[in-house]
């Protein structure tokens, strides 16, 4: 038996998470937004602050990834985002909470997973840079700056470079995701020309 997810869904709330092994978790308000007057959002500090007593209470887990605070939207929310890399590699464990204009959370996605063991990284990002081109050959695509992280690849954890596609019609923003194998080469499904 996969994984599959579990949804409640409540009169303020819904909740999903894995099962069985309840290792992603999301959650998601449905109360109404509120519409806060500038003078009187949260800041980036107080609502970092927020978040970080929220993940100590909740999801002590990521206490040791790095810790990152965007706006999120034009109703004064933040995004606050705990990752871990290793090696150069953005590893699965991931956090991540909105904390609302008046300090609330809004919604979370988490995470758990250990560390995976992964292969060796012996394919650059010049390289895998020409491997998508190669692959997606007559087609040019607008690639942006890649990442390497670590994905699962049917039963396995993969090295992965990922490369936003970035579209003319959408300025600049990524319209898809060109991935290559770190470690073999490998372009990998859903890559332009792939």
């Amino acid at each position: 038996m996969g994984i599959e997810f579990i949804t409640v869904a409540a009169d303020s709330a819904s909740l999903q998470f894995s099962w069985p092994d309840r290792r992603e978790l999301r959650m998601s308000s449905s109360l109404p937004v509120e519409s806060v007057p500038e003078a009187q959002r949260m800041g980036k500090e107080p609502a970092t602050a927020a978040a970080v007593a929220y993940m100590r209470q909740h999801f002590p887990w990521a206490r040791d990834a790095a810790v990152k605070a965007e706006p999120s939207g034009d109703m004064g929310d933040w995004h606050i985002s705990w990752k871990k890399t290793a090696a150069g590699v953005l590893m699965p464990l991931r956090l991540d909470l909105v904390v609302d204009a008046r300090g609330r959370i809004a919604s979370f996605s988490s995470r758990d997973i250990p560390d995976p063991r992964l292969a060796p990284v012996l394919v650059d990002a010049a390289a895998a840079r020409s491997i998508v081109m190669e692959a997606a050959a007559p087609a040019s695509p607008n690639l942006g700056d890649p990442f390497l992280a670590a994905l699962p690849v049917h039963d396995t954890w993969r090295p992965v470079w990922r490369f936003p596609v970035l579209g003319p019609a959408t300025a600049g923003r990524e319209t898809a995701i060109a991935m290559v194998d770190a470690e073999t080469g490998k372009v990998m499904r859903g890559t332009p020309g792939s």
